[in-house]
């Protein structure tokens, strides 16, 4: 009987061994099967415009924080700054003005309007914006042609086109 004690632990070793093979092949086929799902998925067009509109909406996020910065910036400097009565009320003219881009501050020289944290070419900018969107043409094409992104022509058209 000694003999036959080590035979069966042999034929048992093998046959574990032999199972654990077939195991491992049967997850070695499925992983393979999943990452060749993930590679059609991230190939796929249904993936790609994820991936595009996720960039415009980055884009779009970037430029609500870039604005947002701005005029809390333009708020501390009024804030920090002693203001004369006649600096106050152009102030609340520039801040119209930010609303309505075709009102200007024709009363304020150009060291209160750096002052008061105002940008010609801004308030410019924002006025051509509006003046092509107007007239008709698409953000995109606004952004192209004014060498601007396309979410910060999307901001200016929501914040000041009314």
């Amino acid at each position: 009987m000694k003999p036959i004690i080590p035979i069966i632990i042999i034929v048992v070793g093998v046959a574990i061994s032999f199972f654990a093979i077939i195991r491992l092949l049967k997850f070695t086929n499925d992983l393979s099967e999943k990452i060749q799902e993930l590679n059609e998925l991230f190939s796929s067009d249904a993936f790609l415009l994820h991936k595009e509109l996720r960039e415009e909406l980055d884009e779009l996020n970037f430029s609500y924080y870039e604005i947002l910065e701005r005029q809390d910036e333009r708020i501390t400097e009024l804030e920090m700054s002693e203001v004369s009565p006649l600096a106050t009320e152009e102030t609340v003219r520039s801040l119209d003005s930010d609303a309505n881009p075709s009102v200007t501050l024709s009363g304020a020289n150009d060291s209160e309007r750096s002052r008061m944290g105002l940008d010609d070419t801004e308030n410019t900018t924002n006025a051509r914006v509006l003046a092509m969107y107007k007239d008709g043409k698409s953000k995109e094409d606004i952004a192209v042609e004014l060498d601007l992104g396309i979410g910060m022509v999307e901001t200016i058209c929501s914040l000041y086109g009314k």
